[in-house]
């Protein structure tokens, strides 16, 4: 799962000219994708700017949504975990647990603008059977 910022030169939020991955390994890292040409290495070698692997017990991340510097995870441990970019750091805040009933959890995003409020998120993912529905909701 990867989410890119704006390009080069648009200032159109925290993430222009950086970018958020995750993967199996369940770290979330940030880059900055504009180093490379600052520093005069070759194109396409960006900088790790931070990486955080403490919300997921080493398990994989499905997805992730950023908004306004905050991003919640998805994750196979049954998770969803909250981390903040701060400067070029990330900040782990918060974990919530059996999110999907204790199964995977395979997607995450933010409620819309004027939903149930500005730290309210929907979850789903694979429930482990015990009648509890396939969505989260938890605020910061």
């Amino acid at each position: 799962a990867a989410q890119a910022g704006a390009d080069e030169g648009a200032d159109d939020g925290l993430l222009g000219g950086w970018l958020l991955s995750a993967a199996n390994d369940g770290v979330l890292k940030l880059w900055d994708l504009r180093a490379a040409a600052r520093t005069g290495k070759r194109a396409g070698t960006p900088k790790l700017l931070a990486s955080e692997a403490s919300m997921h017990s080493g398990k994989g991340i499905f997805s992730m949504h950023e908004r306004g510097g905050s991003v919640l995870t998805a994750s196979k441990d049954g998770s969803v975990g909250l981390t903040v970019i701060a400067l070029s750091e990330l900040r782990a805040e918060r974990t919530w647990e059996g999110v999907c009933d204790g199964g995977v959890v395979k997607a995450v995003a933010w409620s819309g603008e004027g939903g149930l409020g500005p730290s309210t998120f929907a979850a789903g993912g694979r429930g482990g059977g015990g009648g509890r529905p396939p969505s989260g909701r938890g605020s910061r």
